[in-house]
């Protein structure tokens, strides 16, 4: 799990510095082998398992009229 959560902190990382994503509004879980898509130790399932996923909220601030 420890590769695992450094590569989320590196992306994390990556949209902090790259996309200029304040960091207080990011958060990184690395799962491991916890939560695969495929279960097994073939190519195919390490390659579906080797992944990432993010999830993003979108908030519009609408003008306010006085």
């Amino acid at each position: 799990m420890k590769l695992s959560q450094r590569r989320a902190e590196s992306i994390a990382k990556a949209l902090e510095t790259r996309f200029g994503i304040a960091a207080e509004r990011i958060s990184a879980r690395g799962y491991g082998i916890t939560q695969p898509l495929i279960p097994g130790t073939s190519k195919e399932a390490n390659k579906a398992n080797r992944r990432i996923e993010a999830e993003a909220t979108v908030v519009y601030l609408a003008p306010a009229f006085r």
